[in-house]
């Protein structure tokens, strides 16, 4: 398949994946961001398979209804033979993401923390609502906090290169 043909059959599986609209709807915002960011970094010299990213991004959430949703979506994509994009859904809740270099799955997973429901946000507008709603919860607080950081050094090395002058 063409990665347009690659693309639209992702379209596709999402749409057609039981998930509510504003599950589709924020995978659409996220596939997009991914594909701007890489798109934008591949300007500054990177290689970065834009198609995947934004792939990717429409898939991240497939499985987002059910419990484990990351490691649900890799069984579902994988199942589907989409290998690549399943990997990434796999991390892309951060925190099995390196920080230290740009790869399709740290795009993707820096898309999603900048997009809260169907809208670009900052990482800090977009977990705001997880840490009141975990307050009293150490644990899960910890977890949070971890992707948290994640998403900030992700973005911190994305905009070193974006904002390079080469």
């Amino acid at each position: 398949m063409s990665d347009n043909e690659l693309e639209l059959y992702c379209l596709n599986i999402l749409e057609n994946s039981g998930q509510p609209e504003r599950v589709i709807n924020h995978c659409k915002a996220v596939a997009n961001t991914a594909k701007k960011l890489a798109t934008d970094l591949n300007k500054k010299g990177f290689d970065l398979d834009v198609s995947l990213c934004y792939r990717a991004g429409l898939l991240h959430d497939v499985c987002r209804t059910e419990k484990r949703h990351a490691e649900k979506g890799k069984e579902y994509l994988e199942g589907l033979g989409l290998f690549r994009e399943a990997e990434i859904v796999a991390v892309h809740m951060g925190e099995e993401i390196n920080t230290e270099e740009i790869t399709e799955a740290g795009i993707v997973c820096l898309a999603d923390k900048l997009t809260a429901g169907g809208n670009t946000v900052s990482i800090k507008k977009r977990f705001e609502p997880a840490f009141k709603k975990y307050a009293g919860d150490a644990e899960t607080l910890a977890l949070i906090n971890q992707r948290y950081e994640t998403a900030v050094k992700l973005e911190s090395l994305v905009n070193k290169y974006l904002a390079s002058g080469s």
